[in-house]
């Protein structure tokens, strides 16, 4: 596989206010999956001897295709994992250091890790015990079935009574509750008995050990953390995951199988994927099939993906085939998918056109259009039009380089996946948008170096310490941070949703490791609430996760989370 030349990295944010959730398909790069431990957290200690290790992990894949999660071990012992959160429960601790190590394991073999070190004291003057509610597992938005429940104790086990014990929420958008206070946080006093608990309401994402409160009291080394899973709530929701990138649609020679399956994922009201779910793809015109049937039937996998492979009927025409996948109960009718049926003619007739502008809709001349893996090149004339004649049949990738364009400033290179039809003129569906980019920052050095974004206060590109790689494999250079106009990607924003805010970042080809950190304007989320961020890759033709991100607790901004961000520029 190509390296692509180019990313966009957008968050996406659906219209009713949730985030769709990436998925894993088979067609992945090289890159190991990044690997998250995020409890216990970094540096921890505690009195406990037994505890969870919980964390995450991003897969560089994909957003449209049905495959096995990743397997995940901690210290050579089996996690459970769901939808790239994983959980093992009652990790034995040794007196003094530990260390712990997770390991994830793609369906490719590429194998991601992480370490982290946890001291376990013994002989404390005082502790915190953890007496109930570890490792509960509970639906999404609901409060726990047990209260957290904990003990503060003298050195010799006796209890101590009215100590400030404080419940404080570090992962996730739940909340506690105790005595008719409801927040984020609270402090409880201990009683004789020297216990102190509260009641866990979970919040709305999904996952493995994806919920945290963390105990402390002053006076008392280390601290004890609780953890819980969070199951969807039943399906409610089927959105089309795949499609042209430029349109939405779907172009087939007629009689023939589409070049990609139909993809389609389901959610809960909360926007959790949903697992096991009944998926029927039903032909509506055209006189198409699935396998010489009119209908088919199938469940979703793990990460609430189901597909179908459709063949063409015989009728050519603009949207003639027109196929609806529906679910039981569904809200808001089915995902539909308009399929346009072509007549395949001589080879040598197989042509590429279409347009390149600018922000402005103002045409972009001069820019070099290139077939990646021919000789074959076009320039757009005044009017930003540009034509290959004797195009590939099949898959191609067109490259837009703008680099080479009479007009002012700094342009980028965009790269576009696309399926020709033989004998045809394929025309992209929407104008491909360039814009000139901001000047860069120099990075690459040994201090963190943040890159503000023109024009949204508060939004930056956090380049950490000795972490880029540029494609002539320097280690130091200039990297651009700009916003594109939401309204001008030529991508479909993924999973039904829409854009918050979409950015290029150049240099193409620069790799981040560990990944650049986002941080945008809260769009809208609650405090502590995780969404999934995206690129796009244009080596895949796709939108592909690039791991979590949460609000800050002051709800001011929605920053990605450590170990994930962007990976690699464009």
């Amino acid at each position: 596989m190509r390296e692509g030349t180019n990313t966009l990295t957008a968050v996406a944010r659906t219209t009713d206010g949730g985030i769709g959730s990436a998925t894993v398909t088979v067609v992945r790069d090289s890159t190991a999956p990044a690997v998250v431990i995020q409890s216990p957290p970094q540096d921890f200690i505690t009195t406990a001897s037994q505890i969870l290790v919980t964390g995450e992990y991003n897969e560089p894949a994909s957003s449209g295709s049905d495959i096995a999660e990743a397997t995940v071990s901690v210290n050579g012992v089996p996690a459970e994992v769901e939808q790239r959160t994983f959980v093992l429960t009652d990790h034995l601790l040794q007196p003094g250091e530990n260390t712990i190590r997770v390991e994830v394991t793609d369906a490719a073999g590429n194998v991601g890790s992480a370490e982290i070190t946890v001291t376990l004291l013994t002989n404390p003057v005082q502790k915190i015990e953890e007496l109930l509610g570890n490792g509960q597992t509970g639906t999404v938005g609901l409060a726990l079935a047990n209260p957290l429940i904990v003990r503060v104790t003298d050195g010799i086990g006796n209890p101590l009574e009215e100590r400030s014990v404080r419940f404080e929420v570090t992962r996730g958008d739940g909340l506690v509750r105790s005595a008719g206070e409801q927040g984020r946080s609270l402090t409880v006093r201990s009683d004789a008995l020297g216990r102190a608990q509260v009641d866990f309401t979970l919040g709305e994402r999904s996952g493995m050990g994806n919920h945290e409160v963390t105990v402390t009291s002053a006076g008392f080394p280390g601290s004890l953390v609780f953890c819980a899973s969070a199951d969807p709530l039943p399906a409610e929701r089927i959105v089309k995951i795949q499609g042209d990138v430029q349109t939405g649609t779907l172009v087939g020679v007629v009689g023939e199988e589409l070049p990609k399956p139909l993809y389609t994922q389901v959610f809960d009201p909360m926007q959790n994927p949903v697992s096991g779910v009944p998926v029927t793809y039903e032909v509506v015109t055209g006189a198409g099939s699935f396998g010489g049937e009119p209908t088919l039937t199938t469940q979703t996998d793990a990460n609430g993906v189901a597909s179908a492979i459709f063949t063409l009927g015989p009728l050519p025409g603009v949207d003639v085939h027109v196929v609806k996948a529906s679910i039981p109960n569904g809200v808001g009718g089915p995902a539909v998918f308009n399929i346009t049926g072509a007549e395949a003619g001589p080879e040598e007739l197989t042509a590429v056109s279409g347009l390149v502008l600018d922000n402005q809709d103002l045409p972009v001349p001069d820019v070099t259009l290139s077939i990646a893996g021919t000789t074959l090149t076009a320039i757009s004339d005044a009017e930003g039009r540009f034509h290959i004649a004797g195009a590939p049949v099949g898959t191609i990738h067109l490259v837009a380089d703008g680099t080479t364009t009479t007009l002012a400033g700094t342009w980028p290179v965009l790269e576009f996946e696309m399926v020709t039809v033989s004998g045809l003129v394929n025309e992209l569906g929407m104008p491909i948008r360039l814009l000139p980019i901001d000047p860069g920052v120099l990075v690459g050095g040994d201090v963190d170096v943040e890159i503000p974004l023109a024009g949204v206060p508060g939004a930056s590109l956090t380049v950490f310490a000795n972490s880029v790689t540029f494609p002539d494999g320097s280690t130091e250079g200039f990297v651009s941070f700009t916003q594109v106009h939401n309204d001008k990607v030529p991508m479909v924003p993924p999973l039904g949703s829409m854009f918050a805010v979409a950015l290029t970042i150049q240099p193409a080809g620069a790799h981040f490791d560990p990944p650049a950190q986002i941080q945008i304007p809260n769009p809208g989320h609650k405090p502590g609430e995780v969404v999934d961020i995206f690129s796009f890759d244009h080596d895949l033709g796709e939108f592909v996760p690039a791991g979590t991100a949460s609000v800050t607790p002051d709800g001011l901004f929605l920053r990605s989370n450590p170990g994930f961000g962007v990976r690699k520029a464009g």
